[in-house]
């Protein structure tokens, strides 16, 4: 980076979502957590830092509450931080345009140098649920510099899928689709590493 220039923050994770029903619950993490239950009944905005009594923990969710099954769907997403990075945590609704935004912003080491960086022990993950396709996909980011050995807790039986009848695909960050023959829930992060899983059900096919 130039002498004259340093890195003040980098928002990692930007995310914004349109209403996908009548019916949309949000969740965001003040105190204990608090869900809206008419999501884009009005505007609104949240912004607080994590870790504080205003922000405990770093995560959202937003979903469908419809009382048919097949029409439930919803988004969680989630920076698993065992050292409790600072970050900036934002949550908003515009109803104007009918979405929701959910944004990570963590501060760079070193700001006001040259040498400024942005790196943090986290593994960044979101689920996203499609039950008329029969699909769920997850997503993973390692934010650090390390290797890291983590273990998925994911019940397959709740999201609706018979662990015998599934298929599932890695996607990773430079296009490549790898078919994978188990869901396996010990997963390995290396440096930087994003990717994908998405699993579909075979049960009618």
């Amino acid at each position: 980076m130039p002498d004259n220039l340093t890195l003040e923050n980098a928002t990692l994770l930007k995310l914004c979502l349109a209403t996908f029903g009548s019916d949309v619950k949000g969740f965001y993490p003040r105190a204990s957590g608090i869900v809206i239950d008419r999501l884009f009944a009005h505007d609104f905005r949240w912004e607080h830092r994590y870790p504080s009594a205003h922000a405990s923990m770093p995560w959202f969710s937003v979903w469908n509450d419809s009382e048919e099954k097949s029409k439930c769907t919803g988004l969680y997403i989630a920076a698993h931080d065992a050292d409790a990075t600072f970050k900036e945590q934002e949550f908003y609704v515009d109803t104007k345009t009918n979405t929701v935004s959910i944004l990570l912003i963590y501060p760079a080491e070193n700001c006001g140098s040259s040498d400024s960086i942005v790196t943090a022990n986290i593994i960044q993950t979101g689920a996203w649920r499609i039950p008329v396709q029969k699909i769920a996909i997850l997503l993973f980011a390692n934010s650090s510099k390390h290797k890291i050995d983590n273990r998925l807790e994911v019940d397959l039986e709740e999201l609706g899928f018979d662990p015998a009848k599934i298929a599932i695909v890695r996607y990773n960050a430079d296009r490549t689709e790898v078919k994978l023959p188990i869901f396996s829930k010990s997963l390995k992060f290396n440096p930087e590493e994003v990717f994908v899983l998405k699993i579909k059900s075979l049960s009618d096919q």
